[in-house]
C-alpha cells in the first residue's frame, strides 16, 4: 500500500464542488456521490451527481435537494434512493442504468 491519493473529480461545468458526502458504485462501474453543503429545508440546492466509468467529467443527476445525505442502489440496479436529511423523507429516482427512465422520482416520508 502507497497511501497515495488521486483526485478523480473536484468540479462540475467549470466551477468546484462544495463538500462532497456520500458515495456508491452501481453494477457497471459508475459512481453515484452527494454535494449537500449550502443545503437546507429552507435552501434546497443539494446535489447528485453521476461519474460514469472510465470518465473524469461527472453529470448531474439531480438538484434541489435538501441536504443530500445517504444514498443507495436497488439490488437490481434499477433505482436509486437519496435520503434528504432536511425534509427527513427518501427520494427514489430511476437510475442511470433502469430501464424505463421515463418512470418520474418519488418520495417516502418518515413516520
Amino acid at each position: 500500500m502507497t497511501r497515495e491519493r488521486t483526485t478523480i473529480v473536484d468540479s462540475y461545468d467549470g466551477k468546484p464542488l462544495n463538500g462532497l458526502n456520500d458515495l456508491i458504485f452501481d453494477q457497471s462501474g459508475g459512481l453515484y456521490f452527494t454535494e449537500p453543503m449550502g443545503s437546507s429545508a429552507t435552501k434546497p440546492v443539494g446535489r447528485v451527481f453521476y461519474l460514469p466509468p472510465n470518465n473524469r467529467e461527472p453529470i448531474l443527476f439531480l438538484e434541489g435537494i435538501a441536504y443530500p445525505n445517504g444514498i443507495a442502489i436497488s439490488a437490481n440496479g434499477q433505482r436509486v434512493y437519496i435520503s434528504e436529511f432536511a425534509t427527513n423523507r427518501i427520494i427514489s429516482v430511476p437510475s442511470k442504468e433502469a430501464k424505463d427512465a421515463r418512470e418520474t422520482p418519488f418520495c417516502l416520508r418518515s413516520i
